[in-house]
């Protein structure tokens, strides 16, 4: 299977006995650039003043090829304890940094937050670590 060329991919099988009459599967997956996308501010496991609103930002380390735009997903709830469906990515565009309304957390809350890039088509090219930052009492 490639895992040097960045982007996705499908992996199926081709048979020439035509009398086989069972589903064949395909694997779909995709190889990401790992460490391209770097955290800037709030620092990973900071404290931040509770006010209405965090700016969150992020740089990258190398050019993405591919890259159309990033999107973010914040959540109050760890994502190691969410489920796939559970995982919102907003748009954020080029821009590389967001204003989060952090007015309706509680202080002593924790956010978690990750940023990846997509393609054009939608697809993911590389994400950043999970970080996350506590809200000051």
């Amino acid at each position: 299977l490639p895992l040097t060329d960045v982007g996705p991919h499908r992996f199926s099988f081709r048979f020439s006995n035509y009398e086989l009459s069972r589903n064949i599967p395909t694997l779909r997956y995709f190889v990401t650039r790992t460490g391209a996308i770097d955290i800037i501010a709030p620092a990973p496991g900071g404290k931040v003043p509770h006010a209405d609103t965090v700016t969150l930002k992020w740089d990258y380390k190398k050019e993405i090829e591919d890259l159309h735009s990033y999107e973010i997903s914040v959540s109050e709830t760890p994502f190691r304890f969410l489920t796939d469906d559970q995982v919102t990515w907003k748009p954020v565009g080029k821009k590389k940094s967001f204003t989060l309304d952090t007015s309706t957390i509680k202080p002593g809350d924790w956010v978690y937050w990750q940023i990846r890039a997509v393609t054009p088509g939608g697809e993911p090219v590389t994400a950043s670590n999970i970080s996350s930052f506590k809200l000051k009492k």
